[in-house]
């Protein structure tokens, strides 16, 4: 096991990023959990062999799927084989060719559920990372992922007008969250539950959108925590623009490397609360970890 003493400056090795891991061009995984800490659990899956991925899955052309969970562990699920082709694909979630909806939940399990006929026969219009908008026989509808239990939901039209919500409407879609015609902002939380942030003001023209984080008009950054809170958090240094992004890390125009925490205790979320790390990247300062905890981080 190895551990990972320090990440610094944007290099052409950084190939491949999701919200759970940063896969460089050597094949070395570099898992995130839900705190935006990063880790080196000695993984490795070379990008050629790659077939899709999403925020917490990886699924190679050999159909292994590689999930992480939230707390950044890895695990390749060697007893199961997913789809050789995929339909649509989000951040906890993707959907084979045959209609057949494969959910990775925050504890990294891995379910697979029978052909519905409203995936199968229906097009994909809307992927978000824990929601999907589907056309059916030109009627429209919502689908949210229960990332803690597994399951998918199909909103009723009652619920989607009681939150003022026209799935006709939406314009910018990030990872667990999305904006209207309106300029209205919802989340979509871990649970699946859908919230309406209009108190929170206008969110049209977004300058970067991530999974869990977007940057507004105005250059604010938001954190959207996967209890469906978002926060406008206190930075450990200015960002500068963003230049590149992963769903729930980027890098800025210095080089630096942000990683944005998904979850914080309910004491601790306030609206200045850092839920932003800044890391090192250019450089991986990498050591044996052989009485060292592998779960601990450098900073």
């Amino acid at each position: 096991m190895k551990t990972l003493f320090g990440i610094v400056v944007l290099t052409a090795s950084l190939s491949v990023s999701a919200q759970s891991f940063v896969l460089q061009s050597n094949g070395v995984l570099l898992s995130i959990d839900a705190e935006a800490k990063v880790y080196d659990l000695n993984q490795f899956i070379m990008p050629m062999n790659i077939l899709a991925r999403g925020k917490s899955w990886i699924l190679e052309k050999s159909q292994l799927i590689t999930t992480v969970d939230a707390k950044g562990y890895v695990y390749k699920k060697t007893g199961v084989k997913g789809p050789k082709e995929l339909k649509a694909k989000g951040g906890s979630w993707f959907l084979s060719n045959k209609g057949e909806m494969n959910v990775v939940t925050l504890d990294g399990m891995y379910y697979t559920y029978d052909k519905e006929d409203l995936f199968k026969k229906g097009e994909i219009v809307v992927s978000g990372g824990n929601f999907l908008v589907i056309k059916k026989d030109n009627v429209l509808s919502m689908v949210t992922v229960d990332s803690v239990k597994g399951f998918t939901y199909t909103i009723a039209p009652a619920t989607l007008a009681s939150l003022g919500l026209n799935l006709a409407t939406i314009k910018e879609v990030g990872g667990n969250y999305f904006v209207d015609a309106a300029g209205v902002l919802f989340t979509v939380d871990k649970t699946g539950l859908i919230g309406n942030k209009s108190s929170m003001g206008k969110f049209s023209g977004l300058k970067v959108k991530g999974s869990n984080f977007l940057v507004d008009s105005f250059g604010g950054v938001r954190v959207v925590l996967n209890n469906g809170w978002m926060l406008m958090p206190t930075l450990p240094k200015k960002m500068g623009a963003i230049t590149k992004t992963g769903t729930t890390h980027a890098w800025d125009a210095e080089g630096e490397f942000f990683s944005f925490a998904e979850s914080a205790p309910d004491a601790e979320v306030t609206s200045t609360n850092t839920t932003v790390f800044a890391g090192v990247l250019n450089k991986l300062i990498v050591e044996p970890a052989e009485q060292i905890d592998p779960r601990t981080i450098a900073n």
